[in-house]
């Protein structure tokens, strides 16, 4: 993840203004769409992401593992780690945590490997096959709202 640009980041839009945006009822529409066909067809990645907590779940291991620095051990993105933010946003127990992050290991979504600096600590590593995933997530919520 270090090839991120943060410096090119869009600009920061407040909801209001969002809302008031001339070309926002057609961004709802295409956004709706384009989850729709995110997830046509797709009955095991419908049943992996029925709940929301498993969507967020997703987006927390993506994030964490975005700010991942090795040199700072409070970053590493670890199975207590992602259990401890989605606890504290009150969205799955530790217990429901590790048998979704187990559930993603065994799909091929995520890997767990002993952290460079401290082998008995195991790091959350997003596979090519969770990245890819995240990325169709992300442009199906921005793929319109750019034209």
């Amino acid at each position: 993840m270090a090839d991120i640009d943060f410096t090119k980041l869009p600009t920061f839009h407040s909801t209001e203004e969002i809302l008031a945006h001339s070309r926002f009822p057609y961004a709802r529409d295409e956004f709706a769409k384009a989850i729709l066909a995110l997830y046509e067809h797709k009955p095991f990645l419908n049943r992996l992401l029925l709940e929301a907590s498993r969507t967020v779940l997703g987006i927390v291991i993506m994030c964490l593992y975005a700010r991942y620095d090795a040199a700072d051990r409070s970053t590493w993105p670890t199975l207590r780690l992602v259990a401890d933010s989605m606890a504290a946003h009150r969205l799955a127990s530790p217990s429901r945590v590790h048998d979704l992050v187990s559930r993603l290991g065994k799909s091929g979504y995520l890997e767990q490997r002993a952290a460079p600096q401290d082998r008995r600590v195991r790091i959350s590593i997003p596979s090519a096959k969770m990245i890819a995933r995240d990325q169709d997530f992300l442009v199906s919520h921005v793929r319109r709202q750019h034209q």
